[in-house]
């Protein structure tokens, strides 16, 4: 592995792990050696680049596919997630209709 997996919050933990790793410098240079490698392997430039890429263009597809439909016309309700005790309906501002 390339680092040291430790519960939230659990500094004790943490405490250990650092001086554990302190005593032993070798496991910190090969743990350095194999984070390096998939950071190579998996976060190159040219990899977070298409990644961002395809991410813009599923973005601008979407927007698209959004500007194609027809509007709703104002006033009309927008269905929301029922709650217990209310509507499940919506105006256009996100305001409950009771």
């Amino acid at each position: 592995g390339c680092g040291v997996r430790l519960p939230h919050g659990d500094t004790d933990a943490l405490v250990e792990a650092v001086c554990r790793l302190a005593a032993r410098p070798e496991e910190c240079e090969r743990m350095g050696r194999s984070a390096r490698r998939a950071l190579v392997r998996h976060y190159s430039l040219s990899q977070v680049a298409a990644r961002y890429y395809a991410a813009m263009q599923a973005a601008i597809s979407d927007a698209a596919g959004q500007a194609q439909r027809p509007p709703r016309r104002r006033g009309n309700p927008v269905p929301v997630p029922r709650h217990h005790g209310h509507s499940g309906v919506a105006d256009r501002q996100g305001e409950e209709l009771i």
